[in-house]
Parts: C-alpha cells; sequence; structure tokens
C-alpha cells in the first residue's frame, strides 16, 4: 500500500518484507540450479554396488525375530542365495 506523503510515494514495512522475501526466494532457486561437475562425477556409484533406499530401519536382521516389512526386504536380498520357495511359496534353506 503506498502512502501520500507530500509529492513522494512511500512503501509500508509490509510490502518492503514482500519484496525483499521474494528476491530471496529467487536467489535461493537460482542457487540450487547450478551443479559442480566435480562433485558428481566423484560421486557415482561403482556397477557392482546396490543401494536400497527405504523409509524404515529393520529392527532386527535375524530372520525369527523380525516383523517390520523393512527387515523381511533386507532378508530377502541377504539370504536369497541360501533359500528356494516351494510349492506353497514358503522359503525352505537349499
Amino acid at each position: 500500500m503506498k502512502k501520500k506523503m507530500g509529492k513522494k510515494y512511500y512503501l509500508n514495512e509490509y510490502t518492503n518484507c514482500n519484496i525483499i522475501s521474494i528476491f530471496l526466494i529467487i536467489l535461493l532457486i537460482l542457487a540450487s540450479c547450478g551443479e559442480n561437475i566435480e562433485t558428481t562425477k566423484n560421486n557415482r556409484i561403482p556397477q557392482d554396488e546396490i543401494i536400497i533406499g527405504m523409509t524404515q530401519e529393520p529392527d532386527s536382521l535375524d530372520p525369527v525375530f523380525s516383523q517390520m516389512a523393512a527387515s523381511s526386504l533386507i532378508q530377502g536380498a541377504l539370504f536369497e542365495a541360501e533359500t528356494e520357495r516351494n510349492e506353497k511359496w514358503d522359503r525352505e534353506l537349499r
């Protein structure tokens, strides 16, 4: 909102805060758009490594005591070579 004081127009303090906020947001967006080529080349994942991202942390890696879905996902990946599925689709040792 502009206030007329004499012949000059002055912005009130809320408009100044809005302009500064918009400027800072634009500055942050522009700063985050850049990419450092050296960092991306050095942080590549090796071809023989798999990274699994999960929102949960497994409660236990012991198959007897695990109750969470995250634990069963990790156990399935770890013990897949030692087990196979039977006709009822249960896991059995080889």
